[in-house]
């Protein structure tokens, strides 16, 4: 679909029920909604995605090659397995009921970046600039936090997460009682 077609540009579309797994490269979508689309391993190559929105997608196991998405909403989307290790790939991003589970952030930037009710199982976070995000309500079972920014950050409601107070900037981040306890564990005291 996308590379059969001599399109470059697509502004204030709308792309419904599309199943699509080969590669989308050189196009620019501004202001565009995707809903209900599969786009499981797809390869996303030299693509810029402005304001978009994908609604109850599945990008799982997508391959984003030198692309970026500025100011794009994830709602309801299955997005497992996704490397977003692209420098400047995602700005502004909000991810807002989805499972990003197994995906890697593994040293970027998301200042101010949104993860809110998410299954986040197994993602790394590691040497990540995350200040002043809005991560609440997600679970974050064996994600990987290492040297990562989390000044400001706001974890309330979020569980299972590991953070070391010692390996991490935590200052003035704020999590939610009784799962703040873990936070000791990374310091060596013991809560009976």
């Amino acid at each position: 679909m996308f590379q059969n077609n001599n399109c470059k540009d697509y502004y204030d579309q709308t792309f419904e029920k599309i199943v699509y797994n080969d590669e989308i490269s050189f196009k620019v979508f501004e202001e565009c909604n995707f809903t209900d689309c599969n786009l499981s391993e797809t390869v996303i190559k030299n693509c810029k995605f402005r304001d978009c929105k994908f609604i109850n997608c599945n990008l799982s196991l997508i391959t984003v090659a030198f692309s970026n998405f500025f100011n794009v909403c994830f709602r309801d989307c299955k997005m497992i397995g996704i490397n977003w290790g692209y420098p400047d790939s995602l700005w502004s991003p909000t991810f807002l009921n989805c499972n990003i589970s197994q995906s890697s952030f593994l040293g970027l930037k998301l200042k101010s970046i949104s993860i809110t009710c998410c299954i986040a199982r197994d993602v790394d976070f590691r040497e990540c600039d995350l200040n002043k995000s809005a991560l609440t309500s997600n679970d974050f079972t064996n994600a990987l936090f290492g040297n990562t920014n989390l000044i400001n950050a706001d974890f309330t409601n979020s569980t299972n997460y590991e953070i070391n107070i010692l390996k991490n900037k935590i200052k003035g981040a704020k999590f939610s009682w009784p799962e703040a306890a873990v936070l000791l564990h990374g310091i060596g005291i013991k809560i009976t």
